[in-house]
């Protein structure tokens, strides 16, 4: 599957900020002495000037450089493309590899030092696609969170760093941060269907 993934972040340099604050420029034709961590400035749609965050990547002391993906969409990608692998598992690969022993029943083959692939790569792909599912609301959530917000339980204060941190539950987001962010303590209860789904797959 082959999905575009828009760089993260993707901030808009206006021409009047770079014409009050220019910018030095340096070519360089060595990596000595940069960081690993990167701003990019690029120019994208008729000139306009787009800053992006790159990682380079080491392989045979050859950098090499891009911008960095957004994670939500990286996550919901993957996980998709998990769950296409294990349904395919188990519509094309399951009754070539199992053994009928009944009219609604198949073996796969199990030896004592080892089980059987198939399974195993369908409860491979099946656990990484819900992984990446769940992993991909999460990033949504804290990037809809403004750099300001603060998420307040009885006990304790909660900075967007905090809440990015493990310090608070996806399950405590989901439930609580949501409905606090929205302003809409019963937000929940008008789109029951949906957190249901959400409470299945995680």
């Amino acid at each position: 599957m082959n999905i575009k993934i828009p760089p993260y972040p993707n901030f808009i340099i206006k021409k009047e900020t770079l014409e009050k604050n220019p910018i030095p420029m340096e070519k360089k034709s060595s990596f000595d002495g940069l960081s690993n961590q990167l701003i990019m400035m690029i120019p994208f749609n008729k000139n306009e000037q787009r800053v992006l965050r790159t990682r380079a990547i080491n392989h045979q002391g050859i950098n090499y450089i891009s911008a960095l993906p957004n994670p939500v969409h990286l996550f919901l990608t993957l996980g998709i493309e998990n769950y296409n692998l294990f349904q395919n598992i188990k519509f094309t690969n399951f009754p070539k590899c199992g053994q009928q022993m009944g009219n609604d029943i198949f073996i796969l083959p199990i030896e004592e030092n080892g089980t059987h692939q198939c399974y195993n790569d369908y409860i491979k792909y099946r656990t990484s696609s819900i992984i990446m599912l769940v992993s991909s609301l999460e990033a949504f959530i804290n990037h809809i969170l403004p750099n300001d917000f603060v998420y307040k339980t009885e006990k304790k204060y909660f900075t967007k760093i905090e809440i990015e941190s493990p310090k608070v539950t996806f399950k405590d987001k989901l439930e609580k941060v949501i409905p606090q962010f929205l302003k809409d303590e019963k937000f929940w209860d008008n789109h029951i269907e949906i957190k249901l789904s959400i409470d299945k797959l995680y």
